[in-house]
């Protein structure tokens, strides 16, 4: 419990409630529960039933996840499962209820794993197959073919992305490449932990007993399944299934370690301080990135420059006017909605979106005064009476000299120009 409290990918994503998150809590309730109820309390299981089936509606990548996870329980435990009315009604539950979620998520999910998958870019496949072919003498032999092809390079692309989400960089060094999701320089895990993990993972194949042993390894096989069908894996929160394990068996290493491999008390006594000093001392280390370092270099992908922002907008000059934001996909609607307290109701009625993207987003194209597109500076200038919002790095040299007001970032860089036409 020390070690998930006070683990970087827990503080971090916990703190930013990502969706992944509470996918992690209903599948280790869930566990628990069927665990526990494959003993006396048999009603458990009705509970694991519901939880298992819920995360389905809470997280895309619990589509794979659970799915793998679920069978695996049931196969582990197979001669333990009472065989009792109480069972029968949990794997109804488990199936109806995921069966409802699934039909009702499934469109939007669909959407979005076309977007995010190992095929969501066209230029890498291009890149990966298409090209490669043409180097060949006969590009359209069938030894070119079987060579590359989607298939192949599925394949490929997946295997780098499953072992790449175990390597010590993603883990311990670097964690992913989203900048929202990963602190600069800073792994998922502790450098720390990083022996005792590969300890503990050591320990339970080689050592360790019983269905526990199997579980927790499979748990760990399968996390990284569905971070590794998508274009950008490893990524750190499509990776969280494997969290609880990645603290139980780093717990194991040092419990291993400094418990039965060291037997004299006054070397455990040292062991045990090394360990706890090494951790305090990487545990400050991410406290000083995570709120001083992490909130200066990452603010332009987080919120306080919307605030900014909306300070801005409703001083007296700009605020009967209106306002046209750039770059939508960023839903800057969501933070103007905070900061100003706009009534729910008056934005549902209110509120005009774009199709739904290759993501599975829904971009919102205006609501009150506030309009979210590109902006044409030749075109737009022109307009009475309104308030243009872009990056700095967009609006022309020439239009710079007559903003009218700018957002900056904590370290000193314009981030937003603020234009206001006659």
């Amino acid at each position: 419990m020390f070690l998930t409290a006070i683990a970087p990918w827990d503080i971090l994503l916990s703190r930013a409630s990502v969706e992944a998150n509470m996918a992690v809590f209903l599948t280790t309730v869930a566990t628990l529960c069927f665990l526990k109820g494959l003993k006396k309390n048999s009603w458990l299981l009705l509970l694991s039933a519901l939880f298992f089936a819920l995360t389905y509606f809470t997280y895309a990548g619990n589509y794979i996840f659970t799915t793998l996870l679920v069978p695996g329980l049931v196969f582990l435990y197979r001669k333990s499962i009472p065989k009792t009315k109480i069972t029968i009604l949990a794997f109804a539950v488990f199936l109806i209820l995921s069966g409802f979620i699934g039909v009702i998520t499934l469109n939007a999910n669909r959407t979005k794993i076309s977007g995010i998958g190992i095929f969501g870019n066209p230029a890498v496949v291009h890149a990966q197959i298409e090209i490669p072919r043409t180097q060949h003498p006969n590009p359209g032999s069938l030894e070119v073919k079987l060579l590359y092809n989607r298939v192949v390079f599925a394949g490929e692309t997946f295997l780098k992305n499953y072992f790449n989400s175990f390597s010590p960089q993603f883990l311990f060094e670097t964690g992913g490449t989203n900048n929202d999701h990963n602190i600069l320089n800073f792994g998922n895990g502790y450098l720390v932990e990083a022996p005792f993990f590969l300890l503990g993972l050591i320990y339970l194949v080689a050592i360790m007993k019983g269905k526990e042993k199997k579980l927790i390894l499979w748990w760990v096989l399968i996390s990284p399944v569905a971070a590794a069908i998508t274009k950008d894996a490893p990524h750190t929160t499509r990776q969280l299934a494997i969290f609880p394990m990645f603290s139980l068996v780093t717990a194991l290493g040092i419990w291993y370690l400094c418990v039965v491999c060291i037997q004299k008390k006054f070397v455990r006594i040292i062991a045990v301080f090394v360990v706890v000093m090494a951790f305090a001392v990487n545990f400050v280390i991410f406290i000083d990135r995570y709120y001083v370092v992490f909130p200066r270099n990452e603010a332009a992908n987080w919120g306080n420059i919307y605030r900014d922002l909306n300070t801005q907008l409703q001083k007296p000059q700009f605020k009967n006017k209106q306002v046209i934001i750039s770059e939508p996909s960023h839903s800057p609607y969501i933070f103007l909605l905070f900061y100003q307290k706009y009534d729910p109701a008056s934005y549902q009625k209110q509120a005009l979106r774009y199709p739904l993207t290759s993501d599975g987003f829904l971009n919102v194209k205006q609501f009150g005064r506030f309009t979210f597109r590109d902006i044409d500076w030749g075109k737009d200038m022109n307009s009475s009476n309104t308030v243009l919002v872009d990056d700095y790095n967009n609006v022309p040299e020439g239009i710079r000299s007559k903003q009218s007001g700018a957002v900056y970032l904590p370290l000193g860089q314009e981030i937003f120009s603020i234009v206001s036409t006659r």
